[in-house]
């Protein structure tokens, strides 16, 4: 590792900054990592004399501004400018028509320059924790974005242009204050990873069906239900529906086929669709905290599943098919109103856990005790 000073840089903050990581070829500096005895709070406009340079890690200091020159450096592909205090971007980012990567997360800005839209080359977009309250909207011109992060911040909309983001295969604007989704959110055809958590809207879209998310996070929103063509989803893997006040789930859930994990814990489910035993790939089933008070028989379908967590509900019985869940290691049945479980269960060979306190159960029968479990909670 190199630590020495940067000849181009100014006698008046060479005596502050060293080097952590640096890279020369042909005698051209290509990757600079700055860092500091006290942390940087400016950098000088000689900075932009580094033209050949590519890499440029300014992290964790306490920068506020950047200078005008930071233009100059338009041979830039990744600029890491997170962990600062930058409330201001120059109008001058700009002209880096070569970066593909921008990393701003942890900042102050409360808006970005409209010179933000002409970074063309633009790949991933980095803005998590800072504190915009409105989508800048430039941001849509960037039509090579693959992410886009600006999770935590203050936003209250999305403009109906975000659909011009084609390509975009990763977004997430999950604690920010949203309310409503606009329809063009189904535009964006190649997305696979999908996060709106802690938001304010109630309801989605119908153009939801569009995507081809393989990951969505829905938590703590305030869904009341989930629209129809959510059925459409047919290469999504994994779906957090945690907290909302969802009271029952479409049938057209049974077309998930690739499904492997389902949290839909904390809602007011009353019960589940029987084509819930269609999802023959789901290996966790999380179903905490609803008012369930019966399972479908076709719960006995779920042949990969391995973890069904059902412990708060109100269930006082359960399905005779819960025997045929033969790769289930783990159980939680824990606070429901149980007073008995049926004998088919003993068939559940690969079970390891078995949780069942705070029911009604006084016994268990034979067949669940030959299992000899090594994870037994008590009866009640």
């Amino acid at each position: 590792m190199i630590k020495e000073p940067i000849p181009v840089l100014s006698n008046s903050i060479v005596k502050n900054i060293y080097t952590c990581g640096v890279f020369i070829q042909e005698n051209q500096i290509k990757q600079l990592f700055l860092t500091a005895k006290r942390k940087i709070t400016s950098l000088p406009d000689s900075i932009g004399n580094l033209k050949s340079l590519e890499i440029l890690g300014l992290c964790n200091n306490k920068l506020t501004s950047l200078p005008e020159t930071i233009g100059n450096l338009t041979a830039l592909t990744k600029l890491f400018l997170y962990g600062n205090q930058l409330d201001v971007l120059p109008e001058t980012i700009g002209n880096l028509a070569a970066l593909e990567f921008l990393f701003l997360l942890e900042n102050k800005l409360t808006a970005l320059p409209e010179t933000i839209g002409n970074l063309l080359a633009l790949k991933k977009l980095d803005l998590r924790r800072n504190k915009l309250t409105t989508f800048p909207k430039k941001i849509v011109n960037l039509k090579s974005l693959l992410i886009l992060y600006i999770s935590n911040n203050q936003i209250k909309t999305l403009p109906k242009t975000i659909g011009n983001l084609a390509d975009l295969k990763e977004l997430n604007i999950s604690s920010n204050q949203i309310s409503t989704l606009p329809d063009t959110i189904g535009d964006l055809t190649k997305l696979e990873e999908l996060d709106l958590g802690y938001n304010k809207f109630s309801s989605l879209p119908e153009s939801f069906g569009n995507l081809s998310l393989t990951n969505l996070n829905l938590q703590s929103l305030k869904l009341t239900s989930l629209p129809e063509t959510i059925g459409k989803l047919t290469e999504l893997r994994e779906l957090n529906l945690y907290n909302n006040r969802l009271t029952s789930l479409p049938e057209t859930i049974g077309n998930l086929t690739a499904f492997e994990i389902l949290n839909i814990s904390n809602n007011k489910l009353t019960s589940l669709p029987e084509t819930i035993g269609s999802l023959t790939a789901l290996k966790e089933l999380n179903l905490e905290k609803n008012e369930i008070t019966f399972l479908p028989e076709g719960i006995g379908k779920l042949s990969a599943l391995k973890k069904l967590i059902l412990r708060n509900n109100k269930l006082a019985s359960l399905p005779e098919t819960m025997g045929n869940l033969s790769a289930l290691t783990f159980l939680d049945l824990q606070s429901n109103q149980l007073t008995s479980l049926p004998e088919t269960m003993g068939k559940l060979s690969a079970l390891k856990t078995l949780q069942i306190y705070n029911n009604q159960i006084t016994d268990l029968p034979e067949s669940i005790k030959n299992l000899k479990l090594p994870s037994l909670s008590k009866y009640s």
